[in-house]
């Protein structure tokens, strides 16, 4: 299934040139983020969530919690996913630069 031109933002190919940076695209679960999602939920008071990653064509579930059924991968024209980065109007390469290290922030509690 061909993702709606509609949902592609002009900039795509540097949104998914900054996401291989972060080397996340492969299916396995990774446990940090599997407990940050569970965490998440659980500070929202919500019974499921997940952690999803944009791909060119598909939308990988990288970090699920409590999802109804097991998803791994949906097609792109599926997901609401797409329609939020076009929303977005920054280049990705300077919003989401590849960190030395791996930490997490929280941007609204920094100083």
């Amino acid at each position: 299934m061909n993702t709606p031109s509609s949902l592609i933002p002009a900039d795509d190919a540097a949104r998914l040139h900054a996401l291989e940076r972060y080397q996340l695209l492969d299916a396995r679960s990774e446990k940090v983020l599997d407990e940050i999602v569970a965490a998440t939920a659980r500070l929202f008071g919500v019974s499921n969530a997940m952690l999803s990653i944009v791909e060119k064509d598909e939308v990988l579930v990288k970090a699920p919690y409590n999802l109804p059924v097991a998803i791994e991968r949906i097609p792109r024209a599926q997901s609401l996913c797409s329609a939020t980065i076009c929303r977005m109007a920054r280049p990705y390469s300077k919003i989401y630069p590849k960190p030395a290290r791996w930490t997490l922030t929280f941007p609204c509690c920094s100083n």
